[in-house]
């Protein structure tokens, strides 16, 4: 999808820490799960997020069903820019639960998303 697509959809808007102090603020874009919806991927297992510079992660569904995880496009009512992680950036809202504290969900954090692609279900 394009930014133009998704900032089409409804934006959501999440005031949160990061584990990035300089990074904490308001971002806004649209929910995760409505993309996925959108694009036919919302039965995926899991998704991998991949990012300009070749890191991914791979991001379980009961994150994105569990938490309003959204696709951020902008922060503090700006478009986001390379220089500060964007144009698009997967936004965890750590200010509401405590769980997303624990460090296992930093490197989900990802920012210059590139692509991202429903990963098939684990084999028994």
């Amino acid at each position: 999808m394009s930014l133009a697509a998704l900032e089409s959809l409804p934006m959501y808007r999440v005031t949160t820490p990061t584990f990035w102090p300089r990074d904490d603020g308001v971002y806004e874009g649209p929910l995760l799960l409505d993309v996925l919806k959108t694009s036919g991927m919302d039965k995926a297992e899991a998704l991998r997020i991949m990012a300009k510079d070749g890191f991914s992660q791979v991001i379980p569904r009961e994150d994105w069903t569990r938490w309003p995880i959204i696709l951020a496009t902008r922060r503090g009512g700006e478009p986001m820019t390379t220089r500060n992680k964007g144009p698009i950036r997967i936004i965890y809202p750590r200010g509401m639960d405590p769980e997303l504290s624990n460090p296992k969900y930093r490197l989900r954090w990802v920012w210059m998303i590139t692509s991202i692609e429903a990963l098939p279900p684990k084999r028994p």
